[in-house]
C-alpha cells in the first residue's frame, strides 16, 4: 500500500527507495512504480525508466509504453517497445500520441501498422495524422484481413482526401463484414 502513497516520493529524497521498489521481485510493485507520474521527478535521469522498459514482465512495459514523459526521457526507448515481443506492450505504444515526433519519417507507424495483430493495426487505422504521413497507408489497411481494422478506417472522416475518387469509400461499403459497411 505504500506504493500508493503520493508521499513517497517526497519521503525519499535520494531515490533509494525508489530504485528498491523497482527492483522488487513481485510484478506488482514495479509495476506500480512504472505507473507512478512522479517517478520521473526522483530520478531525473531516467535509468529507473528505462530499466523498467526492459523489465521481464510485459505488464511493467506497457505501463513504461503509456508514460507521458517517456519521449523527454528517450525517444529510443519508444521505437524500442514498439517492438516489443508482447503485443500489450506494442499495443500501449500504438496509442502514443507522439508517434510522429519520435520517428518524423513514419516508419514506426508503417511499422505498427503492418503488426501481426488486427488490434494493433486498428489503433493505428484511426490516428489522424495517417493522411498526412501516406493515404496509402489508408488504402492498404482498408483491405486489411482483420475487419475491425477495416472497420477503424471505415469510421474515418477523410477517406475522399485519401481516395479522391471515392472508390475507396464504395469498396468499404461493400464490405463482407457488417461491422465495416
Amino acid at each position: 500500500f505504500i506504493l500508493y502513497n503520493k508521499d513517497l516520493l517526497g519521503a525519499d529524497s535520494s531515490g533509494e527507495l525508489i530504485r528498491q521498489l523497482a527492483n522488487d521481485e513481485d510484478r506488482n510493485v514495479r509495476r506500480a512504480i512504472a505507473n507512478n507520474k512522479a517517478l520521473l521527478d526522483a530520478d531525473p535521469e531516467g535509468e529507473i525508466i528505462r530499466q523498467l522498459a526492459s523489465d521481464e514482465d510485459f505488464s511493467v512495459r506497457a505501463s513504461i509504453a503509456k508514460r507521458e514523459d517517456l519521449l523527454d526521457v528517450d525517444p529510443e526507448l519508444i521505437i524500442h517497445l514498439a517492438s516489443d515481443e508482447d503485443r500489450n506492450v506494442r499495443v500501449s505504444t500504438a496509442y502514443r500520441e507522439d508517434l510522429l515526433t519520435v520517428d518524423p519519417s513514419g516508419e514506426l507507424i508503417r511499422q505498427l501498422a503492418n503488426d501481426k495483430y488486427g488490434n494493433i493495426r486498428s489503433i493505428i487505422a484511426r490516428k489522424k495524422e495517417l493522411l498526412d504521413l501516406d493515404p496509402e497507408l489508408i488504402i492498404l489497411l482498408a483491405s486489411d484481413e482483420d475487419f475491425s481494422v477495416r472497420a477503424s478506417i471505415a469510421t474515418r472522416e477523410d477517406l475522399l482526401d485519401a481516395d479522391p475518387s471515392g472508390e475507396l469509400i464504395r469498396k468499404l461499403a461493400s464490405d463482407e463484414d457488417s461491422n465495416v459497411r
